[in-house]
């Protein structure tokens, strides 16, 4: 544009007259092509600088949007990576054998099978200290039966109690390490496993009260058909004498 300036400046000064005289008709003729030329060059060139400003701003903004997009890819990420993974929680302090330690049926339960331990020893020990075939020897009859299935009812209410009362404090303290694990949680998925383990033992001291319910249940059904053949022998005994 300097040069342009210049030239032109230069040549206005003189008259198409004066510098065709001073450089011949076709020297000035060229010089007038040339500097067309050079005006259309310049125009051209402005064009280009325009074009250029304009798709430089849209690259520029075109990098700004794939900035916000990787940081939002980087968010989405983090979100990502904050609910997924495992972290070993459902297997924290989670041993179905310490939870599954009764019989497998009522019917196992009145027999003693039971393949626990434990179990076994308790039965043993409440065997011990409750001899039951002495006392069955002065009955008769169906009375025989009633005596036997009560003090099987009777012995394993009591072994399920006891091994019940016994695993209570294993149980808090299951809950409590699991509540230690609070703290450690790193993310929003970790916290839920840990909740949900949390949720899982709180079903397994559910089960063992649904157990224990279950248990009751058995012994008053047990107490209420005794005294429903009770009340029938007593009707039957009744009739009989009123006959003679």
């Amino acid at each position: 544009m300097k040069y342009k300036a210049i030239t032109l400046t230069l040549l206005s000064l003189l008259s198409p007259t004066g510098y065709a005289d001073l450089l011949g008709v076709e020297d000035a003729a060229l010089i007038n092509q040339s500097i067309e030329q050079v005006s259309a060059l310049y125009k051209q060139l402005e064009v280009l600088q325009r074009s250029y400003n304009k798709a430089q701003e849209q690259l520029n903004a075109t990098q700004s949007m794939l900035a916000k997009a990787d940081t939002q890819i980087k968010s989405m990420e983090n979100l990502s990576h904050a609910n997924s993974g495992h972290y070993g929680f459902g297997r924290l302090e989670n041993i179905l054998k310490d939870q599954q330690w009764s019989p497998d049926s009522w019917s196992d339960a009145l027999n003693g099978v039971t393949t626990d331990a434990k179990y076994k020893s308790l039965l043993d020990a409440y065997q011990k200290s409750h001899p039951s075939t002495d006392l069955a020897n002065g009955l008769a009859g169906s009375a025989v039966h009633d005596y036997k299935r009560a003090a099987a009812i009777n012995k394993a209410s009591a072994v399920q109690s006891e091994y019940a009362l016994d695993d209570i404090n294993k149980s808090l303290k299951r809950i409590h390490t699991l509540s230690l694990e609070i703290e450690k949680a790193d993310n929003t998925k970790a916290a839920v496993d840990l909740n949900s383990r949390l949720l899982a033992e709180i079903a397994y001291l559910q089960t063992q009260n649904l157990k224990a319910q279950s248990i009751v249940n058995q012994q008053l059904a047990e107490a209420q058909a005794l005294s429903l053949r009770d009340a029938k022998n007593k009707s039957q005994y009744l009739a009989f004498n009123d006959d003679y």
